[in-house]
């Protein structure tokens, strides 16, 4: 079959509309049967449903789309069912689907205050001592990451530990993937609740992003001060994910059972529930070690001699 480039429907002369008719059914060999007066009828679209054909066969991505302006990651597809055409018009391509899932994961990780220094944290970086101090624990995030588990890990221990950067870790590797994965520190999200009610803006918006996202990952969980409406939007947040069983990681320095224990005589049913709804939704992993941060103090500048 020749080469027709982007082909369009001649205005006038028998044979080359003819000849155009001739090369869409080579294009679209569903339109053999179909007669040309059909094909004449909705020319326009059954045109550019054979332009997308040929022209999106060779595309490699969004960026390289051959359609110009608002037209690009839009295609028109033909199918013949029992001698009718059917045409389904401005469907979005896969490479454009991918692009807009991209351009939202973006928006979603902005919105969540997910730092580019947090985005820098992988497993290549992860600290050799800990890889060596948790294989266990490294091996369940693997099996997360490949989907043999679909449960996450309750990560507790002391500060410094490392606990965080194996947690974005996880994160990072899904976003990488496509997979929206969405990290946040307990204080950060409540404080973005707090807000969007002082402000008049969308708390239930807010509250969704974190209820529905694919995978979340709660940093610093129980560490932050403990309100009435904290408390209430946490226990929303986990039920909410707990009945859909999306998966959900969580860091801390307390023990799963201990979370918000200093305000157990104040909100023991609540903590109760919540300490439940942790229990549903994530593995709890020790982890141990020394506070690099304390360590970092090895490297303290000072004076060159004593004087």
């Amino acid at each position: 079959m020749e080469h027709i480039g982007e082909i369009a429907m001649p205005t006038s002369g028998n044979f080359a509309l003819a000849r155009t008719i001739q090369i869409l059914r080579e294009l679209l060999p569903e339109l053999a049967d179909i007669d040309d007066g059909v094909i004449r009828k909705r020319g326009g679209d059954i045109l550019d449903a054979a332009n997308c054909r040929e022209n999106c066969r060779r595309c490699t991505d969004f960026a390289g789309c051959w359609r110009d302006d608002e037209a690009k990651g839009h295609v028109t597809i033909l199918t013949v069912k029992d001698g009718e055409i059917k045409l389904q018009r401005g469907v979005h391509c896969k490479p454009y689907r991918e692009q807009l899932n991209r351009e939202s994961q973006e928006r979603m990780l902005i919105a969540s205050g997910m730092t580019a220094k947090e985005r820098g944290f992988t497993f290549e970086n992860f600290p050799e001592q800990q890889r060596k101090r948790h294989g266990d624990i490294l091996q369940h995030a693997e099996g997360f990451l490949n989907g043999q588990s679909k449960s996450g890990l309750y990560l507790w221990g002391p500060p410094g530990i490392a606990k965080t950067h194996l947690m974005l870790a996880v994160m990072n590797r899904l976003n990488e993937r496509g997979t929206l994965a969405v990290y946040v520190r307990a204080d950060r999200m409540i404080d973005q609740l707090r807000d969007a009610i002082r402000f008049n803006g969308d708390v239930d918006a807010v509250q969704e992003r974190y209820m529905t996202a694919p995978v979340l990952g709660i940093d610093e969980f129980a560490q932050e001060r403990l309100t009435d409406y904290g408390l209430e939007s946490m226990i929303k947040i986990l039920n909410a994910r707990a009945a859909t069983g999306l998966p959900t990681w969580f860091t801390s320095n307390f023990r799963p059972d201990m979370a918000y224990e200093r305000s157990y005589e104040k909100y023991p049913e609540q903590i109760d529930a919540l300490r439940s709804r942790v229990a549903l939704l994530a593995i709890p992993a020790r982890m141990a070690g020394e506070d690099w941060r304390l360590n970092s103090y090895d490297l303290m500048m000072g004076p060159d001699e004593e004087v």
